[in-house]
């Protein structure tokens, strides 16, 4: 089949403009349906262009009203509306935002124009958002005649910033109703829903939180996908690892933090914002993350809301590499087996041998829910003539 492969962020078109470097499952998506002779085309979406010579397209989702999930959202929507049977991925554990970004576009049609005033200069003197190129320019205009300085301190930015207004202004009505159109419509016609997921795990989690119109979710397993990221990373010695905890995110987790008395240290890893708030460290690769969770005993899972539902997170497979005990919280790893039931304070009262011998039985746990590639590439090529045979495909007006 003649596959269209196109998404939201940057990751999810392939673009080398990445602000930020993560596990790429999309581009293993990708090669997989490439090895098995499908003819993919990965890349970002202009709204009008003809998407007639494709069978379906894979659509990664992700939040339109976000920074990250504007790169390609424009394009996103115009192929959902295109008629072609679609996938539908969500690839990030926080998909009530991918609605809730449909929704802004539907209650807020002039986002489609929204311009930003991007830089210090304007603070307390001019608007950060505009909805019209001409206000957005007089704006910036204002503060260099009032403060010539302002000119190097401040530009503007296009919020989709890769579709100017000649390729959105005449489809602005479609693209608006195909985002009106995701929370129910777009499902009811046949979609197929994609999510991250281990093998193990109780769906209903994820399930009821997402439309009654949705068709069975496709639990994909991208663990095959980061085996070759894990080689040369030989745990160390118990000598060498830490007594300590080690927390890394993108995002920080101040109420769940709050709840918790450590008698181990905290240290943090992740984003900016993050670090920002808790100090640590920032780090750009996701060999980075394994080495820093290689040197300590102690790994936090904090929770998610449809904890115990086998979202895939590759905490799991990276401590178990290492040899480092993975706590989670709410009973999200109770489905892999007893060693995933540990608590904190049990954790903390071990002697080495019996961190050695949890971290080991952890990963002996986990290792029988592995799927190997063929099985991914089996799943990945099941996905897509599911959706060339059940999605009807949904266009605006049709």
């Amino acid at each position: 089949m003649r596959v269209l492969f196109t998404g939201c962020t940057a990751i999810q078109i392939n673009s080398q403009n990445r602000t930020i470097q993560k596990i790429d499952v999309p581009a293993s998506i990708v090669d997989v349906l490439r090895s098995r002779g499908h003819e993919v085309d990965w890349r970002k979406v202009t709204p009008g262009e003809d998407l007639g010579a494709y069978d379906v397209a894979w659509v990664c989702l992700a939040p339109i009203n976000s920074l990250n999930g504007r790169a390609g959202a424009m394009g996103s929507l115009y192929a959902l509306s295109s008629g072609l049977p679609c996938v539908g991925f969500f690839d990030d554990w926080q998909f009530p935002a991918v609605f809730n970004g449909m929704r802004a576009l539907m209650r807020k049609p002039e986002m489609l124009y929204k311009y930003m005033l991007v830089g210090a200069a304007h603070r307390g003197e001019e608007a950060a958002t505009y909805f019209n190129r001409e206000e957005v320019y007089a704006a910036r205009a204002r503060l260099i005649a009032a403060n010539p300085e302002a000119e190097k301190k401040t530009y503007i930015d296009r919020y989709y910033y890769q579709d100017d207004d000649e390729h959105v202004a005449p489809y602005a009505e479609r693209l608006v109703a195909t985002a009106a159109a995701f929370d129910k419509e777009r499902w009811a016609r046949g979609m197929t829903p994609v999510v991250p997921m281990y093998a193990w795990g109780d769906r209903t989690g994820v399930r009821k939180r997402m439309p009654g119109e949705m068709g069975p979710i496709e639990p994909l397993d991208p663990s095959s996908t980061i085996y070759p990221t894990l080689v040369g990373h030989e745990p160390l010695t118990p000598d060498e690892k830490k007594r300590t905890w080690m927390l890394g995110a993108l995002m920080p987790h101040d109420v769940w933090l709050q709840k918790k008395e450590f008698a181990w240290p905290v240290e943090y890893m992740g984003a900016k914002n993050m670090v920002k708030k808790y100090g640590g460290e920032r780090v750009k690769t996701e060999s980075e993350v394994i080495d820093r969770y290689n040197q300590v005993w102690g790994i936090l899972s904090p929770p998610y809301p449809h904890a115990g539902s086998g979202w895939w997170r590759s905490r799991f497979m990276y401590s178990a590499k290492v040899r480092s005990v993975l706590v989670c919280d709410k009973g999200e790893g109770d489905p892999i087996g007893p060693a995933y039931k540990v608590r904190m304070l049990q954790v903390e009262a071990m002697n080495t041998r019996q961190l050695m011998q949890l971290a080991d039985d952890q990963a002996g746990q986990l290792r029988e829910y592995m799927p190997g590639p063929d099985t991914f590439a089996d799943h990945c090529e099941h996905i897509i003539y599911r959706a060339k045979q059940e999605d009807r495909g949904w266009t605006y007006g049709g």
